[in-house]
């Protein structure tokens, strides 16, 4: 499937909490957890002739993260969030994409906003930022 790819991709990442692993769809109560959350299907971006196809498919990657009345600790979070976005388009500029299986081939990987707060609470927040895979499955 590709959401595993998707994960086992972002597990690369060296800025992510070890101890908290990614689940599909769901993010956990606790802080710190992380999540990747899918679109309800792929996007189709071009045909070609033999029937392949150039696929995007969106999805966000959210965390629960300790938030404060300190700036220091949100600030850190949105760090985070560019350090992600970094590391993210360098992965991509190296081609180190998401390993899909069978007549699957991922293209890019990007992001395609900034890490921002979607819920808030007394002492934590999720955020999320939204990425983009393009893949090509051939026939």
């Amino acid at each position: 499937m590709i959401i595993d790819k998707i994960i086992d991709f972002i597990s690369q990442c060296p800025f992510l909490d070890e101890m908290a692993p990614i689940k599909a769809d769901y993010c956990n109560e606790d802080a710190i957890s992380y999540c990747v959350e899918t679109s309800a299907k792929a996007k189709e971006i071009e045909t070609y002739v033999d029937g392949s196809q150039v696929l995007q498919l969106s999805f966000a990657f959210s965390s629960k993260e300790v938030m404060s009345d300190y700036d220091d600790v949100n600030v850190e979070n949105a760090v985070f969030y560019e350090k992600f976005s970094d590391w993210v388009e360098e992965q991509n500029n190296m081609r180190n994409l998401p390993k899909l299986e069978g007549k699957l081939s991922s293209i890019s990987v990007k992001t395609v906003s900034h890490g921002y707060v979607v819920q808030s609470e007394a002492d934590r927040g999720r955020y999320q930022i939204q990425m983009v895979l393009k893949y090509l499955k051939k026939v």
